[in-house]
């Protein structure tokens, strides 16, 4: 509970950042849009912000807040008269195609259209945020289901209270209802909400998470101090040289069991707030270790210190950082991948896992390399490891 305290907090203040940036960039579309001159056809960004008004984002509270950012910026219009609306649709000259437009002037239609550009990117960015965010915040609430339970109500069967025990979240959007709702919700793709047009998100089987999983976690587990999830005390139980019965496969070369003390070990990790959370563990339970931060010659320093045998025994690093590529780190024999690298590409995944390995994997290295993964059953972890190694996991 409290890593996901955590994460709420830094959600909340990538929001903030993200409403600011978008926010900077209205203010800036209209004093642009006051210095371009008119064309035949609405504005690209006044055709944005009539859209905005009129269908929203797919997303209520994001909808909100960016309808709220409209009126912050001076943008009174709700996306223009009738007449610019007939203009959309009608067959004429497109803008910045106006040939009684100067080039001068064709530069700054297109140079307003390519802001709308960006401050639609920011948009969707923002709408990402809103879920993230209530997502998390969900999760953290009904982590303290032993203290006071939450009754949270489903828009789909209309049922007022929802026990703990029936309830369940979208991972994909953080909207919540009743378990047999959000379930058939999800088999058609859609939330939960879709039915009220309050939420397009497209979800799936593997987005429901049920709320009686989401049990307190600050408790004392077998004696060991504060539980950082259980993904995360099984690569403790993995460094610290103790494997119990395990409740996540392992994929692993050589069927081994444990790392011995005397073998070190890189941690890779993709994202900032998960890379704090496995610090976080590693720190409470004891387990030296560096991280690959601060100015570009404080990393260098930090991976030359590792390799000339620093006491600390592993050695976490993002990924997706190119700080690090190129890095000879035979001194470690074992790389441990806490979850499947989420890329948008075959091409990226190849080479990123690729150039990760091959920091450990290279002329120099004396010892046999392991490659331990980690993978979430009935997770997304399952489907992307699947489907990018075209390896199935029994």
């Amino acid at each position: 509970m409290k890593a996901c305290e955590v994460i709420v907090k830094e959600r909340k203040k990538q929001l903030e950042e993200c409403r600011n940036d978008l926010k900077t960039k209205l203010q800036k579309a209209l004093v642009t849009e006051k210095k371009t001159p008119k064309t035949s056809e609405e504005s690209l960004f006044r055709e944005f912000i009539r859209h905005t008004y009129q269908e929203g984002l797919g997303d209520e509270e994001a909808s909100e807040l960016v309808l709220k950012l409209f009126d912050e910026a001076g943008i009174a219009s709700k996306g223009g008269s009738k007449a610019q609306e007939k203009s959309t649709s009608a067959k004429g000259k497109k803008s910045g195609n106006d040939p009684h437009l100067t080039n001068d002037d064709k530069a700054k239609v297109w140079a307003h259209r390519e802001e709308t550009h960006e401050i639609r990117k920011v948009v969707k960015e923002l709408v990402g945020r809103v879920r993230s965010l209530r997502y998390f915040t969900v999760v953290r609430d009904l982590q303290k289901q032993n203290e006071n339970p939450p009754e949270l109500p489903c828009p789909s069967c209309g049922r007022d209270k929802v026990p703990i025990s029936e309830l369940a979240v979208l991972s994909s959007c953080g909207h919540t209802g009743c378990e047999t709702c959000v379930m058939a919700a999800a088999e058609k793709e859609e939330c939960v909400y879709a039915s009220s047009g309050k939420c397009s998100a497209a979800a799936r089987v593997l987005n429901v998470v049920k709320g009686e999983t989401l049990g307190v976690d600050d408790e004392v587990r077998d004696g060991r101090g504060k539980h950082y999830g259980l993904k995360l005390e099984k690569v403790v139980e993995l460094i610290k040289y103790v494997i119990s019965t395990p409740i996540f496969f392992l994929i692993l070369t050589k069927n081994r069991k444990e790392i011995p003390a005397d073998e070190r070990i890189l941690i890779f990790v993709q994202f900032p707030d998960l890379m704090k959370k496995v610090g976080a563990a590693l720190k409470a339970h004891k387990i030296n270790y560096l991280e690959i931060e601060g100015s570009s010659a404080t990393r260098s320093k930090t991976l030359q210190a590792y390799q000339d045998g620093d006491d600390a025994r592993v050695l976490l690093l993002n990924v997706m950082d190119e700080s690090a590529s190129g890095a000879n780190l035979t001194v470690a024999n074992h790389a441990i991948f806490l979850s499947p690298l989420l890329a948008t590409s075959q091409e990226i995944y190849d080479a990123c896992e690729t150039q990760a390995i091959g920091r450990l994997r290279r002329y120099g290295q004396t010892k046999h390399v392991y490659i331990w993964r980690f993978l979430s059953t009935n997770t997304i972890d399952v489907e992307i490891f699947e489907q990018r190694t075209k390896r199935k996991v029994v």
